[in-house]
């Protein structure tokens, strides 16, 4: 149970430093805007995504689950990153601390 819980909460962590800084930053935040930028990001979570899909031992081996599990996160962290530009960073810091508020809530310590 620590384990998956702190693997979400580095999931988490990335996801909000990755909004967090496009939306403080305008030049982060056209980086995360980029066409090119979005369109490696939805190829990397879908083809990892499909090899996690298609090859259930992926899920078992270790050393590379954790890599995979670390490309989607980065990758869906810059995704939620290019909606979160557009946000001021008092909004970013109320929707991270709500999804903090509820994950623990949903989970029995």
């Amino acid at each position: 149970m620590r384990k998956v819980l702190g693997i979400v909460a580095t999931q988490m962590a990335v996801t909000f430093a990755f909004s967090l800084a496009a939306s403080a930053s305008k030049p982060i935040g056209l980086f995360f805007k980029h066409p090119a930028v979005i369109i490696i990001c939805l190829i990397g979570f879908i083809g990892c995504v499909c090899a996690l899909i298609a090859n259930k031992q992926l899920t078992r081996k270790v050393p590379d689950n954790y890599i995979i599990l670390g490309v989607i996160t980065i990758c869906e962290a810059s995704l939620i990153a290019t909606a979160a530009a557009e946000l001021t960073e008092a909004s970013v810091l109320m929707a991270i601390m709500a999804t903090c508020v509820s994950t623990a809530g949903g989970t029995n310590f």
